[in-house]
């Protein structure tokens, strides 16, 4: 796999985890 288009998903599920959680407690 390429190195920075898996970096490039790694990021993007870290920040939707992120997300999931500062929002979901705010009821999104």
């Amino acid at each position: 796999m390429n190195q920075s288009l898996s970096l490039a998903v790694g990021m993007a599920i870290g920040l939707g985890l992120m997300w999931e959680k500062l929002y979901t407690p705010a009821g999104f």
